[in-house]
């Protein structure tokens, strides 16, 4: 019985036979003897046969920084990746696992459960492209976004529970992709790289895109003109100093409190002639400049309902989204911008608030 076990706990394992026992004279331990298998070999080698897979990288090429954060995403990012950079000749299967995936039910196994989820067809249109994919954005999501109240880097940050509040909502926003996934995923006030671009564009794709990149031109001046605001206040002229770490950090706490500030405007607004009226006179109040020409487009749309022509109270809400979502993406420059002069994302033409 007690051989018959070790041989299945061996095929089990997968390790190598024991040798043979060998009678050992009293006081003297066994010796060890390498295991020949082959041949010759020495103990390094044959430890080396048995070593465990570099877990830090992951299971599976191009695995996410911690493949639980974001749950079957990651997995998706990845193989999105590897369709991406595959040779010429594999491209064509790559995509086609991609495109079997979407509305397919894929079953997840974990060591504490078994789950099965689906991908929609924007989270699959993601992962394809090949310029601001699916794993560039987790990247930008994970590493590189201000959440309020947690530290931008050190364990402090991915220990936080409010980090992890914030990635779960994440993984269940690009999984579902509603318009209620999408309001917890904006309930954690954050500020995101401009890589999450696509993300949003990809998001309100309903809406006429020419809509949608003025909604980003006004959203970016908004997180412009806060940048400038906290600049001049914390540090103004001469006494700027971009190696000033604690300076750094004045700036980045009051650009939030007046982005905070914003964004409670907008979301408390009951219509959108006050949400940009209450917004544009805020704004000119302190930076004394007016609206960028881009946004121009969004304004008249968001006067005429056109956002959804037969349901008002969809029209706000898809107006204060839009602001919302622009407003919290950073320049691709990190807020490293002049305190006078405006951005070159900024159209130097001006317009002024449109009316009913």
């Amino acid at each position: 019985m007690y051989r018959q076990g070790i041989r299945q706990n061996l095929m089990v394992a997968k390790l190598p036979a024991a040798p043979p026992a060998t009678e050992t004279p009293a006081g003297k331990s066994p010796r060890k003897k390498p295991i020949p298998e082959g041949g010759k070999t020495t103990d390094a080698s044959v430890k080396s046969l048995y070593r465990r897979p570099k877990l830090h990288n992951g299971n599976y090429p191009y695995a996410p920084y911690d493949p639980g954060v974001f749950g079957p995403v990651g997995l998706l990012a990845a193989i999105g990746r590897w369709a991406s950079e595959a040779e010429a000749q594999q491209q064509p299967a790559a995509l086609a696992v991609l495109a079997s995936l979407q509305d397919c039910p894929l079953y997840v196994i974990s060591y504490d459960s078994i789950g099965q989820v689906r991908f929609g067809h924007h989270i699959t249109r993601l992962a394809q492209q090949r310029e601001n994919h699916l794993d560039r954005i987790l990247a930008a999501l994970y590493l590189n976004t201000s959440v309020y109240g947690v530290p931008d880097a050190g364990s402090g940050r991915y220990s936080s529970n409010t980090f992890a509040l914030f990635c779960q909502m994440t993984s269940r926003f690009l999984q579902a992709f509603t318009p209620v996934a999408f309001a917890d995923f904006l309930v954690f006030r954050a500020e995101y790289p401009a890589e999450v671009t696509p993300l949003f564009n990809e998001f309100f794709m309903n809406i006429p895109q020419e809509i949608v990149a003025s909604a980003a031109a006004y959203g970016r001046w908004l997180n412009t003109t806060a940048y400038r605001v906290a600049r001049a206040d914390v540090a103004p002229g001469a006494d700027y100093n971009p190696k000033n770490d604690k300076q750094q950090e004045d700036i980045k706490k009051t650009k939030s409190k007046l982005l905070i500030e914003f964004e409670s405007t907008v979301m408390s607004a009951k219509t959108p002639a006050e949400l940009l009226g209450r917004v544009a006179e805020r704004c000119s109040r302190l930076l004394n400049d007016d609206i960028p020409a881009k946004a121009t487009r969004f304004m008249h749309a968001a006067l005429s309902g056109e956002l959804a022509p037969d349901n008002e109270a969809l029209n706000l809400k898809n107006v204060q989204y839009l602001l919302v979502a622009f407003m919290r993406l950073r320049s691709r420059k990190s807020d490293e911008v002049d305190a006078v002069a405006p951005t070159t994302e900024v159209e130097p033409e001006t317009v002024t608030q449109p009316t009913e």
